[in-house]
């Protein structure tokens, strides 16, 4: 009998040291982040750096566990594809990214105006037809948890051209409009609570390169962007590697559009060589990122596979009281586990001796947050 009390209580305090410790293993999450990468609209249909890009980014994901990639735009050059059933995405896609790692991982994708030059909605049905292409609307959200945490990342994927430049397309009565697209926006990024908040899309909203900054995103997204606590916003269409961030704004901008193409083409302005962080327009490239609790660290690396910058951005501050109260609760858990254990021991004996209930209840009166003190 008492053999059977004691694994009982071996048990016990095995699994209390589990739900205690936890498990301390958290290799965070590790993504990828490339623009611009629709190859050529001819035979073989992509380029020798396509292909370049492509093997580098299954080296990264092989070694560091890549789970998804963020596609940025311009899927398919020069005019996007007509149909689901188009060839391209066979030819500039799926025969391009073959590492196994990449074949595995989940990509989320956006349109470019390229992509727009034909029928976006055709890219959206691919979702069905694709085990890797995750598109299900012209734009949309995603919730990524960091493994072993309660800790997240979202990602927020815009239309661009949908917003900046769709006076261009002659269909643009069929498509959603900027105060649908901006009003889904606004309603996403208030009510988020993810530790990082990412916000992606084609155009950018700064940039020192030749397309330069995006007026209406300028005008109408930044201040989205800074009122919410976003801690980045990635884009392509100028194809270079960018860093930005404007001294009074917390918000990190990203250029990550040389996938394909590359150009040292800049477009001067005084104000924002202030905020350039980095640039590098002389290869190709594509951006790592790797989120854990502690930061969310983005490395820029080039056609060789070298990191060329590496940032590191703290979480964000704002949370949802629920999240604020589950954390607050988490302070007493390990004087809990302490109770938990002593029970398991004890309570074939039907007895705690004096000193362990002095102990407890001086541990537990002393530690425990007041809200969950009994009266």
């Amino acid at each position: 009998m008492q053999q059977n009390h004691d694994r009982m209580a071996v048990f016990f305090m095995l699994q209390i040291c589990f739900l205690v410790g936890g498990n301390k293993k958290n290799p965070g999450l590790t993504f990828l982040a490339i623009g611009d990468f629709g190859g050529i609209p001819r035979a073989p249909y992509f380029t020798a750096m396509q292909r370049k890009i492509a093997e580098v980014m299954g080296q990264y994901a092989d070694s560091r566990r890549v789970k998804f990639i963020i596609g940025l735009g311009d899927n398919f050059y020069d005019r996007g594809v007509k149909t689901v059933d188009d060839p391209r995405f066979t030819t500039t896609f799926e025969h391009v990214y073959t590492n196994p790692t990449l074949k595995a991982a989940t990509w989320y994708m956006i349109a470019g105006n390229h992509d727009h030059d034909s029928n976006v909605s055709a890219q959206i049905a691919y979702s069905k037809m694709s085990r890797l292409w995750h598109y299900p609307d012209f734009f949309y959200s995603q919730v990524l948890q960091i493994p072993n945490t309660l800790k997240t990342v979202e990602l927020v994927m815009l239309d661009t051209t949908l917003l900046c430049c769709r006076n261009q397309w002659i269909d643009k009565k069929k498509l959603p409009s900027q105060k649908q697209q901006m009003k889904w926006l606004n309603k996403i990024l208030r009510n988020s609570t993810a530790d990082y908040l990412i916000v992606a899309g084609h155009h950018p909203v700064l940039s020192i390169g030749i397309h330069g900054n995006t007026d209406y995103l300028v005008s109408k997204l930044k201040p989205l962007l800074e009122d919410n606590d976003v801690t980045a916003y990635f884009s392509g269409h100028d194809h270079n590697l960018q860093h930005l961030k404007e001294s009074d704004s917390t918000v990190h901008y990203f250029v990550s559009g040389n996938a394909n193409f590359y150009s040292p083409r800049k477009r001067y302005d005084e104000a924002l060589q202030k905020s350039l962080m980095f640039f590098n327009g002389v290869s190709g490239g594509f951006t790592l990122l790797h989120a854990t609790p502690e930061s969310l660290q983005i490395s820029q690396i080039d056609s060789n596979g070298k990191k060329l910058k590496t940032t590191k951005l703290k979480p964000r501050t704002k949370t949802s009281k629920w999240v604020k109260n589950i954390n607050s609760y988490s302070k007493c858990a390990p004087y809990l586990a302490v109770l938990l254990v002593v029970v398991a021991i004890f309570s074939a004996r039907s007895l705690i001796p004096a000193v362990w209930k002095r102990c407890l209840t001086s541990a537990l009166s002393t530690n425990t947050p007041a809200s969950l003190r009994t009266s």
